[in-house]
């Protein structure tokens, strides 16, 4: 299958960017990193390097208006992510948010109204579902190990 491989663009180059960028990297015969931004050079700068010297940008708008991007991560503060979102569903593309997806519901169905009148997917990052304690607990959940849980 001869597929073009997502272009990722990164909101937000805290912490919790580097991950994005590793599990990018780590699909990328599916996907790679086209661009970074943040509103602190320094760290648009960083993330940049750790995605192979990407063009970043301290301002969505700017980034966002470059184009050449199929899917944005949103990896911000929560409070801004619905309003990020909003703004990548806008221009086009796909939404990645980490999550919450909001941190109320009004903004939140904003961000989700967004991405289905744009025709754009809306994912939420749940990394834990297959970490490994959790898929323990929730076998001796399902066993009955608990007993009766109200």
């Amino acid at each position: 299958m001869n597929r073009r491989r997502i272009r990722f663009g990164i909101v937000g180059c805290g912490r919790i960017s580097s991950f994005h960028i590793d599990a990018i990297a780590k699909n990328q015969d599916r996907a790679f990193v086209a661009a970074v931004c943040d509103i602190i050079p320094e760290r648009a700068r960083a993330a940049s390097e750790s995605a192979g010297g990407v063009p970043y940008y301290v301002s969505i708008d700017e980034m966002l208006a470059a184009g050449g991007l199929d899917c944005v991560s949103i990896c911000t503060p929560s409070g801004l992510h619905p309003v990020h979102g909003i703004q990548a569903a806008a221009a086009g593309c796909h939404v990645v948010s980490e999550k919450p997806i909001g941190i109320d519901l009004e903004s939140i169905d904003r961000l989700i109204e967004a991405c289905r009148s744009s025709d754009r997917l809306l994912f939420t990052v749940l990394q834990n579902r297959l970490n490994p304690t959790v898929v323990l607990m929730r076998q001796a959940l399902e066993r009955g190990r608990f007993g009766k849980l109200l």
